[in-house]
């Protein structure tokens, strides 16, 4: 939120401003309240909430160690990932721990086999989840048949497979896996402050909420580059073209009041590829709000639009760089 004028200097640019109101925290989460925040973006400004924390188990190889004495590191490239989990129990091996209230986020492995995974919640007998390690990331198991939520990449040549989906607890999760599972995990999740509500995980509660679901999926195949809010409440547009001498600087647009950006939108002409590059590389972004003597944002143009060197045409959540222009959707 901004107080006193906001700066912003660079190329042509098109800035989306909203009249920002104070967030207020939250306690209770439905899982429809979950799912609408992996489209959130208004929460990667927002302070988290005293005690919240996000953590993450991981396998890794137990040989990179520090070595206090010498200060130095031993066997620092090792990447057996062995072993891989908390301890074993029987023929299972424990690969995550953690005490809710709260949610796991992100699954990710590179080589996830056949071997079954399953996810205990709250201290039931029987697992809220349990397929084969591989299912996670198919895209097309329930309760995670959402394509762009869960899948691998190797039509990219990529063993990276990602399951992105609100998997919530009260009181507690453990996940163990069966011989055969694969190799290498991460089990990423956010802690939340005691006396926080939140649902536990099941596949009925993933099916009732299955249009929530759908809607965020529909958003990351079909609407990446558009703000996910939509049109926001007082939401205005300032639009600009400049041109930038050498050596100097252009401001594009003032604001005053408390505000959010949300969007900034460029399209820049260069007479060719050499051009292009030199003049992404230096020709740098600068934003600087509330009257703070160094700017929020020093940035070559860019580098802040996600690729270098030149335009490299892309798409994602926040930003990208396309045919009609570069976009950026964090929210400041």
């Amino acid at each position: 939120m901004t107080k006193h004028p906001l700066r912003i200097i660079g190329a042509a640019l098109a800035v989306t401003v909203i009249l920002c109101p104070c967030a207020r925290a939250q306690q209770r989460f439905s899982y429809g309240d979950m799912v609408k925040h992996m489209t959130d973006l208004t929460r990667l400004a927002e302070l988290p909430a005293p005690g919240e924390r996000c953590a993450q188990w991981s396998s890794y190889d137990r040989a990179s160690r520090y070595d206090a004495a010498t200060g130095k590191y031993v066997q620092w490239g090792a990447n057996n990932d062995g072993p891989m989990f908390i301890r074993r129990e029987g023929d299972q091996e424990v690969m995550a721990e953690m005490e809710g209230p709260g949610c796991i986020w992100r699954i990710w492995s590179a080589r996830a086999q056949q071997g079954r995974v399953r996810i205990y919640l709250d201290g039931a007998a029987q697992p809220a989840v349990d397929l084969p390690f591989i299912d996670y990331f198919s895209g097309q198991r329930e309760p995670f048949a959402y394509p762009m939520l869960s899948y691998n990449l190797e039509h990219m040549k990529s063993h990276g497979q990602n399951l992105y989906f609100p998997i919530p607890y009260q009181k507690s999760c453990k996940i163990v896996a069966d011989k055969g599972w694969g190799q290498y995990f991460h089990f990423t999740y956010t802690t939340y402050p005691k006396g926080t509500t939140v649902p536990t995980f099941s596949a009925k509660l993933a099916a009732e909420n299955a249009a929530a679901l759908k809607a965020v999926n529909d958003f990351f195949a079909n609407k990446l580059g558009e703000d996910p809010a939509g049109k926001r409440d007082g939401e205005e547009t300032a639009r600009k073209t400049v041109r930038v001498a050498p050596g100097r600087s252009a401001c594009v647009v003032e604001l005053a009041g408390p505000r959010a950006i949300t969007a900034l939108r460029v399209k820049t002409a260069f007479k060719d590829r050499d051009d292009e590059m030199a003049g992404l590389r230096k020709l740098a972004l600068r934003i600087t709000w509330d009257g703070e003597p160094k700017p929020a944002v020093w940035c070559p143009l860019g580098d802040f639009f996600g690729t270098a060197p030149g335009v490299n045409l892309y798409k994602s959540f926040v930003t990208g760089m396309t045919e009609d222009g570069y976009y950026a959707l964090w929210y400041m």
